[in-house]
Protein backbone atom coordinates (compact mmCIF):
# COMPACT_ATOMS: atom_id res chain seq x y z
CA UNK A 1 0.00 0.00 0.00
CA UNK A 2 1.02 3.14 -0.61
CA UNK A 3 2.22 5.39 2.95
CA UNK A 4 0.68 8.94 3.07
CA UNK A 5 4.24 10.57 3.21
CA UNK A 6 4.87 8.47 0.31
CA UNK A 7 1.93 10.25 -1.39
CA UNK A 8 2.83 13.85 -0.01
CA UNK A 9 6.44 13.70 -1.69
CA UNK A 10 4.39 12.32 -5.04
CA UNK A 11 2.45 15.56 -4.96
CA UNK A 12 5.10 17.86 -4.23
CA UNK A 13 7.05 16.12 -7.08
CA UNK A 14 3.98 16.32 -9.42
CA UNK A 15 3.57 20.13 -8.19
CA UNK A 16 7.76 20.72 -9.16
CA UNK A 17 7.28 18.99 -12.41
CA UNK A 18 4.52 21.43 -13.03
CA UNK A 19 6.64 24.52 -12.71
CA UNK A 20 9.76 22.94 -14.83
CA UNK A 21 10.84 25.70 -17.38
CA UNK A 22 8.41 28.57 -15.70
CA UNK A 23 11.18 29.62 -13.15
CA UNK A 24 14.10 31.75 -13.65
CA UNK A 25 17.52 30.30 -13.52
CA UNK A 26 18.47 29.79 -9.45
CA UNK A 27 14.75 29.80 -8.35
CA UNK A 28 13.49 26.93 -6.49
CA UNK A 29 10.36 26.15 -5.42
CA UNK A 30 10.05 25.00 -2.12
CA UNK A 31 7.34 22.84 -0.06
CA UNK A 32 5.92 24.98 2.30
CA UNK A 33 2.45 23.34 3.31
CA UNK A 34 0.62 20.38 2.12
CA UNK A 35 -2.98 20.00 3.50
CA UNK A 36 -4.08 16.53 1.59
CA UNK A 37 -6.51 13.90 2.20
CA UNK A 38 -5.64 9.80 2.11
CA UNK A 39 -9.00 8.88 0.62
CA UNK A 40 -8.38 5.03 -0.54
CA UNK A 41 -5.29 2.28 -0.90
CA UNK A 42 -3.12 2.13 -3.37
CA UNK A 43 -1.88 -1.51 -3.78
CA UNK A 44 1.57 -1.62 -5.57
CA UNK A 45 1.79 -1.62 -9.01
CA UNK A 46 -1.12 0.06 -9.08
CA UNK A 47 -0.63 2.95 -11.76
CA UNK A 48 -1.04 6.62 -10.10
CA UNK A 49 -2.28 9.74 -11.90
CA UNK A 50 -1.94 12.86 -9.94
CA UNK A 51 -3.65 16.29 -12.16
CA UNK A 52 -2.02 19.56 -10.18
CA UNK A 53 -3.26 22.77 -11.35
CA UNK A 54 -2.61 26.53 -10.22
CA UNK A 55 -5.06 28.75 -9.48
CA UNK A 56 -3.30 31.26 -7.24
CA UNK A 57 -0.48 32.79 -7.09
CA UNK A 58 0.74 35.58 -4.81
CA UNK A 59 3.84 36.87 -5.42
CA UNK A 60 6.49 33.97 -4.92
CA UNK A 61 3.16 32.20 -2.71
CA UNK A 62 1.96 29.24 -5.32
CA UNK A 63 -1.20 27.41 -4.66
CA UNK A 64 -1.37 23.89 -6.13
CA UNK A 65 -5.04 22.26 -6.45
CA UNK A 66 -4.52 18.70 -6.36
CA UNK A 67 -5.71 15.66 -7.24
CA UNK A 68 -4.83 12.02 -7.47
CA UNK A 69 -6.41 8.71 -8.90
CA UNK A 70 -6.13 5.07 -9.40
CA UNK A 71 -8.70 2.73 -10.99
CA UNK A 72 -11.08 5.41 -11.41
CA UNK A 73 -10.72 6.09 -7.42
CA UNK A 74 -9.66 9.48 -5.79
CA UNK A 75 -6.86 8.29 -3.79
CA UNK A 76 -5.40 11.83 -2.91
CA UNK A 77 -7.33 15.37 -3.05
CA UNK A 78 -6.45 18.96 -1.70
CA UNK A 79 -4.09 21.95 -2.00
CA UNK A 80 -0.17 22.07 -1.67
CA UNK A 81 1.63 25.67 -1.24
CA UNK A 82 5.03 26.17 -2.32
CA UNK A 83 7.16 29.59 -2.17
CA UNK A 84 9.64 30.52 -5.39
CA UNK A 85 13.35 31.07 -3.51
CA UNK A 86 16.62 31.79 -4.54
CA UNK A 87 18.45 28.77 -4.10
CA UNK A 88 21.72 29.53 -3.96
CA UNK A 89 21.28 32.19 -1.19
CA UNK A 90 19.10 29.40 0.59
CA UNK A 91 22.07 27.18 0.77
CA UNK A 92 24.13 29.64 2.10
CA UNK A 93 21.81 30.41 4.79
CA UNK A 94 21.16 27.16 5.93
CA UNK A 95 24.79 26.38 6.81
CA UNK A 96 26.15 26.47 10.42
CA UNK A 97 22.75 25.41 12.01
CA UNK A 98 22.67 22.46 14.55
CA UNK A 99 23.13 18.72 12.69
CA UNK A 100 21.61 15.81 14.89
CA UNK A 101 23.31 12.87 14.56
CA UNK A 102 21.08 10.17 17.16
CA UNK A 103 22.88 7.57 18.97
CA UNK A 104 23.72 4.24 17.38
CA UNK A 105 21.24 1.51 18.13
CA UNK A 106 22.52 -1.57 19.67
CA UNK A 107 22.35 -3.44 16.62
CA UNK A 108 23.96 -0.47 13.94
CA UNK A 109 27.53 -0.19 13.66
CA UNK A 110 28.95 3.35 13.56
CA UNK A 111 30.12 3.00 10.21
CA UNK A 112 26.54 2.17 8.76
CA UNK A 113 25.04 5.01 10.39
CA UNK A 114 23.19 7.60 8.84
CA UNK A 115 23.04 11.38 9.81
CA UNK A 116 19.49 13.14 9.89
CA UNK A 117 19.34 17.05 10.53
CA UNK A 118 16.46 18.17 12.62
CA UNK A 119 15.43 21.99 12.87
CA UNK A 120 17.84 24.10 14.81
CA UNK A 121 15.93 25.75 18.19
CA UNK A 122 14.10 28.98 17.05
CA UNK A 123 16.73 30.74 15.27
CA UNK A 124 20.02 29.64 16.99
CA UNK A 125 23.05 28.72 15.41
CA UNK A 126 26.26 26.82 15.94
CA UNK A 127 29.63 28.62 15.40
CA UNK A 128 30.29 32.12 16.02
CA UNK A 129 27.58 35.23 16.29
Amino acid sequence: MLATGYLVGIVEWACMLALAGHLDTGEQPLGVHPDLSHDAPTPPGCPLTVQVGLPAVDGRQLSFAVHAAADAATVCRGAHRRTVINAARFRTGARGFDVYEPAPHPSTSASSRRCSSRPPSRGRRSGPS
